[in-house]
Formats: C-alpha cells, structure tokens, sequence
C-alpha cells in the first residue's frame, strides 16, 4: 500500500477528474471480506484489491467471474511483464489481473563476518559448501549461527522446492509432497537444524533482532527484505551482501521466487474504465514502478522499469553490491509454480510436515503423514514416485 500511496501525487496530476481512496487491511482480513463479497456477488467490495500471487488461483478457480477481464487494454503489455507473472493473470484467455511485483530470492549474508571468520563467498556454489562455512563460521565464533529460521513458517522450504522445480500440486493438480525434490529440501532443513546452524526465531519479527545481535550471519529473502532491513538496522551499512542461492547439487538451480503480488479489477465495480486507468499507471509504467522499489523495494513485474541505471547503481548498505541488477537478472530464471485453490492449506500441511521432521520424524513420513491429510480435506490425489529417492546425503 505505500507503494500505491507514493504514486498517487503523480497519479492525480495526471488524472484529475479521478478520486482514488486506498484503504490498508491486514491480507486475512482482505481475504475474508473478498470472499464473502464475491460469494454475495460482489457487494461491499471496492474497484481494485492486490492479491498475493499465491491466493489468486483461489479466488480465480472459486469465482471465475469475480474479477474483471483486462484483455480490452492490458493484451498489449503481454511480453512487457515478467513471463512466470504473466502466466499467473493470464486464464482461460482472459487477463484476470495485472503482475504488480516479482520475487526472486537471494541469501542475504553478513559479509563482514564471512570476511573475518576467513570465509570466500564467491567460492560457495552448492548447499553443502554453505553448511561447511557455517561450521567455520561456528569455529570462528560459537555463538554465531549460519541461518535465521522461522520453523513455523515454509517459506524456506518453498524456496528449496522451487529451486528443483517443484511445488506444492503438479501440474496436473495432484498432491506433491513426497516426490524426491520435496524429501530432498525438507531433509535439508533439518540436517542443518540438527547441526545447530539454524537460529530459531518464535515469529517473523524476531529474525531481524537476532540478524542484529549477530546470532546469525545470513538469511533468505526476497528483495523487499532488503528495504526492510536498511529500515531497521541502518547502522549495518557496509556489514551486508547478497549471493545468488546455493544449488541443491553441483550444477543445480541456483535460483527460486517466493510471493509477489498482483492488482485485480472487480468485475463487479463501478468505476472500470478509472479502475483501469490507476492499474495502468502504477504498474504499467517505468517510472511508477521504480518509484515502488525505491521506497518500499518491490521489484517491478513490468520489464522496462529495468533500463532505469538505478538498477546498476551500488548500494552502500550492500557492500557496494548492485543489489537491484543482481535480483533483476533473477526474474528471468523464475519458475512456474501451480498454486491451485488449495495452496493454503498445502502450505500448513507442509509447515505442520517441517515441525514434525524437526522434532523426531523422518522427513518422508512428516511429508507422507501431511500429504494423506491434505488428501482427506481436498479430495485431490497424492502423486507418488514410482522411487523413493532422495539425491541429498
């Protein structure tokens, strides 16, 4: 929302006849109330919403007639929008939605640590070369961990899917959760758990304050954490830097997303054509875009905001890395991912499966266990491999 909130200056200059009113609710909240006003055909809903991209499919597949078509203006940005981003709005032939943000991920790290402890971060390519600076890292300094970990949450274990390619549905809609890649990133996190080299945090607020103390020297994030974290700890400039994701295997993926956002239409509304008119503008143009990176970090979906030299420009805070170019050239590696109506509860079965392998269960049969319940509430089929592999020793 703050974002949206520094266009509307530029925004009302440009379109004076048109009112703009944002109203800022926690995303339960939005969702709740946008489910229940699509179900009573749109009432007491506004214009436009921002949807996370994992919850569109939801309202999307539940109310295929509850957002607007875009295609009557937005067809003509189609190759000018993140391709992975564009595939998420574009259903059934219609533009349900037009890509606000993309979310690549890169590992954050305190470069200065890395440094004193004697550790090259150039030469880490793989998962398990992290884990082996963690333990020099430990060596270095016992009380210092290599990862801030939230258990509670799957956000890393989604990133370690994505990177092999895998999420929580296959493309046909079945249950993924013990296909081999899936074992894989959930054995990973807990053989780092288990080798004392994650700091768990009780809730998401208090990663941030253990990265300050200097618990931990790293953590995984997307580029709005890069905002957020100048914000917070300003006195830390010079102390961080980004390194693409290590590879599961020698020679794997190196790269992931986790969320973004998009904005949607109501079809519904009563003010379409000013509707559109703001989508257009805050998403749509290069220099609405980057003005949301600037102040809220929110990469851009929309690819020519890129030309900007902002992006190339080193960031102090960042060990004078070109933080925006390094997440800008992940865009272009980012992979599909089916979310499906049921991606929540996906995601609490699978955080409910990484709870579990960490406090005694083998990750096949936290997963195993998770994916029959999540059978019980969807009726969906488990995919199940024909071989119960699992590549990471």
């Amino acid at each position: 929302m703050k974002g949206l909130k520094a266009n509307l200056p530029s925004f009302n200059q440009a379109h004076p006849t048109i009112k703009v009113t944002l109203t800022e609710v926690s995303p339960p909240e939005l969702y709740a109330k946008l489910e229940a006003g699509l179900r009573a055909g749109g009432v007491g809903l506004p214009d436009v919403v921002q949807v996370e991209t994992e919850r569109l499919d939801f309202f999307i597949n539940k109310f295929p007639e509850g957002f607007a078509d875009l295609r009557s203006w937005a067809s003509k940005y189609e190759g000018a929008f993140d391709a992975l981003k564009w595939f998420t709005v574009h259903r059934d032939g219609r533009i349900r939605a037009l890509p606000w943000d993309s979310s690549p991920v890169g590992l954050y790290y305190r470069a200065d640590l890395f440094q004193r402890a004697g550790i090259d971060a150039s030469t880490i390519t793989t998962w398990d070369e992290y884990l082996k600076a963690g333990q020099r890292l430990q060596a270095f300094d016992p009380k210092l961990k290599l990862l801030a970990f939230y258990p509670n949450d799957d956000s890393l274990l989604q990133v370690l899917m994505n990177q092999q390619e895998a999420s929580y549905f296959t493309l046909d809609g079945k249950i993924n959760l013990i296909s081999p890649e899936v074992v894989h990133a959930l054995t990973l996190i807990k053989q780092m758990y288990t080798a004392g080299l994650l700091v768990t945090v009780s809730d998401s607020t208090k990663i941030i304050p253990a990265l300050q103390a200097g618990e931990a020297a790293s953590y995984v994030a997307g580029p709005s954490w890069a905002t957020l974290l100048q914000e917070k700890v300003p006195e830390m400039t010079g102390k961080w830097d980004i390194m693409p994701l290590p590879a599961l295997l020698e020679g794997g993926e190196r790269h992931a997303s986790l969320g973004g956002s998009v904005l949607a239409a109501l079809r519904t509304g009563k003010n379409q054509e000013s509707a559109a008119a703001f989508m257009e503008y805050c998403l749509a143009n290069k220099e609405s875009q980057n003005l949301m990176l600037k102040q809220v970090g929110l990469l851009p979906s929309f690819l020519p905001a890129y030309e900007d030299p902002f992006y190339s420009t080193p960031q102090p805070f960042f060990n004078n890395k070109p933080l925006w170019q390094f997440f800008g050239k992940e865009v272009s590696h980012l992979k599909l991912v089916n979310y499906t109506t049921d991606f929540e509860l996906a995601s609490d079965a699978a955080t409910k499966a990484q709870l579990l392998a960490l406090l005694w269960l083998d990750p096949f049969e936290a997963l195993e266990k998770k994916a029959n319940a999540l059978k019980d509430l969807t009726s969906r089929e488990v995919f199940k491999p024909e071989l119960r592999t699992i590549p990471f020793k």
